[in-house]
């Protein structure tokens, strides 16, 4: 991801001034939940891993809502942030810090 692109992501991030972390107990639910946070004016939606197959809701997120930034939470691995990045997450966090 190009520097710039970078810097429009924390910018949409600070216009916005809310994240909506999703915790879910399905990807379906996780996908549903954010549509009706989109439908509410939330444009910027974190799929936290722990919410079962929640790579796939962000590929479907990332498909579906093309005016939401879509991104990740409690990603704990490198694998993790590949398979993110992958599924076309905007974002990453993570509560630990593994500078690979």
């Amino acid at each position: 991801m190009a520097v710039l692109e970078r810097t429009r992501i924390l910018q949409r991030i600070e216009e916005a001034g809310l994240i909506a972390v999703i915790r879910s107990d399905s990807a379906r639910q996780a996908v549903d939940t954010c549509k009706a946070l989109r439908d509410g004016g939330v444009t910027i939606l974190e799929v936290a891993l722990t919410t079962p197959g929640g790579v796939h809701a962000i590929e479907q997120l990332v498909e579906e809502l093309d005016d939401c930034l879509i991104g990740a939470g409690t990603v704990m691995s490198v694998a993790a942030v590949h398979d993110v990045a992958k599924a076309g997450a905007a974002f990453v966090f993570a509560p630990n810090v593994n500078l690979d």
